[in-house]
């Protein structure tokens, strides 16, 4: 998992917009610390080990306007629930 220290260096930046956290270790627990991440428009989780869980923990970041999960373990009933909360998103798979 993305160490604890790390994600709450990132909430230090309470106005980022884009995050990407590519080819990182950063597991579901750690996209609940990104929620306190209010202004989030664009993130990348390319290559990483969010599954559904850590993509539902997302709805709740309401600028969010895409999320890139590629090679990630997110299904697209994941996808599609999420959709339900937020249907504005763009989620790449």
């Amino acid at each position: 998992m993305l160490p604890v220290s790390v994600l709450q260096e990132i909430l230090k930046h309470k106005h980022l917009t884009d995050l990407i956290l590519n080819n990182t270790n950063i597991m579901d627990q750690g996209i609940v610390f990104l929620q306190q991440l209010e202004n989030l428009e664009y993130l990348n989780l390319h290559t990483t080990a969010i599954t559904d869980a850590g993509l539902k923990n997302l709805s709740k970041l309401k600028k969010l306007k895409s999320i890139y999960v590629w090679q990630t373990k997110v299904t697209n009933q994941g996808i599609a629930s999420l959709l339900k909360e937020n249907p504005s998103i763009l989620i790449t798979k």
